[in-house]
């Protein structure tokens, strides 16, 4: 009696077993590809959304400061149909200077040169009161869908310009009432996997100065 005698695999069971093992990878590899595009979509999506948060943080703490006779809304002038906006703010031309006068009114209007800057240094380039040189404050988006903040002077020329934010592909701004504006920004980037993700957000601000 033969007891070293082996038997091997047939080839129906090489081939059960080879199918078996390929539908094992390929539900891995779904599942993996699966978990790929959501994480790379749920990346993309803190990217508008954190977008949106810094362009409206901006445009909203300088914006409500302002009074509705300071503010101008050009619709549909700027980079692909967007809207400018263009105000005044209170500002102190002059070092020891009250952003109110004698009787509770603004001052002087104008703009800071720096964003959230409130010492005088950048709020007049010639520490006078005869004149604003920094006289208004401009959001609106350009090209390459970045929403920039612009300081103009009387002739409303570019003293400085900063980039707020990027990937913004809509800035749209209306007067609601006499004191209330409404904002409504919209953001769109392309994940690693080339998808879309675009979110809006829309808020409104009530001037304070009225």
């Amino acid at each position: 009696m033969n007891l070293n005698c082996k038997k091997g695999f047939s080839l129906m069971e090489l081939m059960v077993t080879v199918a078996i093992i390929s539908l094992m990878a390929a539900g891995g590899f779904a599942a993996l590809s699966a978990g790929e595009a959501s994480w790379f979509t749920a990346e993309a999506s803190i990217q508008v959304q954190e977008n949106l948060r810094k362009a409206l943080d901006h445009v909203t703490a300088e914006l409500r400061e302002s009074h509705l006779s300071q503010v101008a809304i050009a619709q549909g002038t700027g980079f692909n149909a967007t809207d400018m906006v263009t105000f005044s703010i209170p500002v102190i031309c002059h070092t020891g200077d009250n952003l109110l006068n004698a009787n509770g009114d603004v001052a002087h209007w104008g703009a800071t040169l720096r964003w959230g800057c409130r010492d005088a240094a950048c709020m007049d380039l010639n520490n006078t009161c005869s004149s604003v040189e920094y006289k208004f404050i401009r959001y609106e988006v350009i090209t390459g869908n970045q929403l920039v903040r612009k300081v103009l002077d009387n002739a409303s020329t570019v003293m400085r310009q900063d980039v707020i934010a990027h990937n913004i592909t809509d800035f749209q701004a209306r007067i609601v009432s006499g004191s209330l504006i409404e904002l409504t920004l919209q953001a769109r980037v392309t994940s690693v996997l080339n998808r879309p993700v675009q979110a809006t957000v829309q808020n409104n601000i009530t001037l304070r100065n009225q």
